[in-house]
């Protein structure tokens, strides 16, 4: 359904009545249709065209959708998800991970929030398409500072939500958001995620709907990192590189990653403190330290403070 013109909006009242009786009253819901024709809004509705298939799999499946952009209909779809309170070395992460799987042609699936969420966006958009899945009217973009990057999102995928328009974000709507972003992806992986954290929710949805949850293992002693080691101790799979999730989606079937860790490879992939590496190489923090050590006395990195480094030139 393209942008709606007021002579629709009959016809589609009418097959909304028809699909649920879980509707707000008739003038709210016209106002509320009208609002959203205004604002250049579609209303996907579910087992019509465009409608995502998978979300089906809801136990309580929402009956429409609002959204804005285009949403992708080809290629797999992965959701990385995470704290708002994070560390550098899980922005970093988020990002990689996201511009790895999108240059691969899966779409990057998150909430907009901030921390991990935004940065998965961001580094999406590097390398192909996002949808951002949000917890109020898509037009009351949450957080505020991120009104830009959902401009961006609009250039190369999609906002959507089932919160009409001028619906303010509130707490209760995120775990609602979650599940429609668990439902919506094949793979799940969740990086640095606190024990009560709304992403420890999407990995639970993923797991009860049957879809592949990943993890990138955190610092045991960063609380921020509590709740995605724990799922790991749950029987979630390691992700440690774009490959391992590939090879989680099963797309592509690339060839296992043989090139070596080196000083060149951290400049070029943006890694630059020694918790990014460990991190990012899956070696221990220990043979980080002596790796790091032995690049140090050959000249090849200078030691910067708060464990950073900077590769010389």
């Amino acid at each position: 359904m393209g942008r709606l013109r007021k002579e629709e909006i009959p016809g589609l009242l009418a097959r909304l009545r028809r699909k649920t009786a879980k509707l707000p009253p008739p003038e709210i819901l016209r106002w509320q249709t009208e609002q959203a024709g205004e604002m250049g809004i579609r209303i996907l509705l579910s087992g019509e065209d465009e409608w995502p298939p998978f979300l089906n799999d809801l136990h309580q499946s929402p009956p429409l959708l609002f959204m804005r952009g285009t949403l992708p209909q080809d290629g797999p779809m992965a959701a990385i998800v995470g704290s708002r309170r994070c560390s550098r070395a899980g922005r970093e992460m988020a990002a990689l991970l996201g511009r790895g799987l999108a240059g691969a042609g899966v779409t990057v699936i998150s909430g907009l929030a901030r921390g991990i969420d935004g940065e998965a966006h961001r580094g999406a958009l590097d390398g192909g398409r996002t949808v951002a899945v949000l917890g109020g009217g898509i037009d009351r973009i949450y957080p505020h500072e991120h009104e830009a990057l959902a401009g961006d999102i609009l250039r190369r995928g999609a906002l959507l939500g089932e919160f009409p328009p001028g619906t303010t974000p509130l707490p209760f709507h995120f775990p609602r958001r979650n599940r429609i972003i668990a439902a919506l992806a094949e793979l799940v992986i969740v990086v640095e995620a606190g024990e009560r954290s709304g992403a420890r929710i999407t990995a639970r949805h993923a797991l009860d709907l049957g879809r592949t949850v990943g993890v990138v293992p955190g610092n045991p002693m960063n609380p921020v990192a509590a709740g995605s080691n724990q799922l790991l101790f749950e029987g979630a799979s390691p992700v440690l590189n774009t490959q391992d999730a590939l090879e989680l989606l099963e797309w592509g079937k690339a060839k296992p990653e043989s090139r070596p860790w080196s000083p060149e490879r951290c400049r070029e992939e943006g890694v630059g403190d020694l918790e990014a590496l460990a991190l990012r190489s899956g070696w221990s923090l220990a043979r980080s330290i002596e790796t790091l050590a032995s690049w140090e006395r050959d000249g090849r990195v200078r030691r910067l403070s708060g464990g950073r480094f900077e590769v010389s030139a």
